[in-house]
């Protein structure tokens, strides 16, 4: 997994509650809050409509991202679930946050079915590597 908020794994991001999360207006943020709040920030404030909580909510600027992490060692059963799970979190056109699956593993191997899909995927995914990246480019 990319990041868990509420236990800081990220490196070099800011992280806040709810309240300053929301009156942020400059610079990257991810909201700091348990499970069941990032799904209930992300549906109320952010019009997701997602039915399990995201992986993270973050802030640039006035701008609203939520993302799915997964790393996937393997193609089939669990790791297929869990590639579906990330794509339907990108792919969905609802709210008013840019919705991101943040993929590592097997799936950058050209010779693999994910890559595929990617390759003719329309929504934003990429590696944790570039998760920073992909913040500054909203600002």
């Amino acid at each position: 997994m990319v990041c868990s908020p509420v236990t800081g794994t990220l490196p070099n991001f800011s992280f806040a509650e709810v309240e300053r999360f929301k009156s942020s207006r400059a610079g990257i943020l991810f909201l700091d809050a348990p499970e069941e709040i990032l799904r209930n920030y992300a549906n109320a404030e952010l019009g997701a409509g997602l039915s399990k909580r995201p992986d993270f909510v973050a802030k640039v600027g006035r701008r609203y991202v939520i993302g799915e992490a997964k790393f996937l060692s393997d193609e089939g059963g669990n790791q297929r679930a869990g590639f579906r799970d990330a794509m339907s979190v990108a792919g969905q056109l609802s709210g008013k946050a840019a919705k991101v699956a943040v993929l590592d593993g097997v799936v950058w191997l050209k010779h693999t079915s994910y890559y595929k899909q990617l390759e003719q995927s329309s929504v934003y995914v990429f590696s944790a590597l570039l998760l920073k990246d992909f913040l500054h480019s909203l600002q």
